[in-house]
């Protein structure tokens, strides 16, 4: 009797190259176009529109006496309120100022770098500035005029001529933004009524000094 084998043998050999075969390589669609990636950039923020802070100053002198805006918040005090103009200088230079009473001239000043305020018996000031800024503060009149101004611009702004000390006809105190002042007597001008005004000193074409109320008709 026969045994037969080979049908076996040629299925197990179609199974075994059946398992060898290399798989089929699945290829992937491409995303279709105008699909947002997963990482796609957050939008940049839109440019801030908060208003700048507001500039302080300038410390401004007048002939009846300083004014000062602080981050656009005005402050003024008149030079017949001597109490009020030594504040505001204070506050202007962020200090104390270095204090000094002389009664035999009857009045007290109050001094920082660069600014001197004499303050009377009576409670009134008088301001002078021989330096163009306190505290990063320019002080100016209020027409600009500043020390390190010169003497053009000085003019230019109202100023005339005033004392001149050696007669060589270039005067070394201009007057600016003059005024009578009732019930005195000029000292220059005897028999004229006196004048207030604020008082330029001028070296040379460049302006070092700022005064006022200065006058004609006291001897302070």
């Amino acid at each position: 009797m026969r045994t037969l084998i080979r049908p076996m043998v040629v299925l197990g050999t179609a199974l075994i190259l059946v398992g060898c075969s290399s798989p089929q390589t699945v290829s992937q669609s491409p995303a279709p176009a105008g699909t947002p990636s997963a990482e796609a950039p957050a939008p940049s923020p839109a440019p801030s529109t908060a208003p700048s802070p507001a500039a302080d100053g300038p410390l401004k002198i007048s002939l009846d006496g300083l004014a000062y805006n602080e981050a656009d918040v005005p402050d003024a005090a008149p030079f017949s309120d001597g109490a009020a103009v030594v504040a505001l200088m204070e506050r202007v230079a962020d200090a104390p100022p270095e204090v000094t009473e002389i009664p035999q001239k009857g009045f007290t000043s109050y001094a920082w770098e660069g600014v001197l305020i004499f303050v009377n018996e009576a409670g009134q000031a008088r301001a002078r500035f021989t330096a163009p800024a306190l505290g990063g503060v320019r002080l100016e009149t209020t027409g600009g005029i500043a020390v390190g101004s010169s003497r053009a611009e000085a003019v230019a702004s109202g100023a005339v001529d005033g004392y001149d000390s050696n007669g060589d006809g270039i005067a070394e105190r201009l007057t600016l933004d003059s005024r009578e002042a009732p019930g005195t007597t000029s000292l220059a001008d005897p028999g004229l009524v006196g004048s207030d005004y604020i008082e330029l000193t001028v070296d040379g074409d460049v302006v070092t000094g700022v005064t006022s109320p200065a006058d004609d008709w006291s001897d302070l």
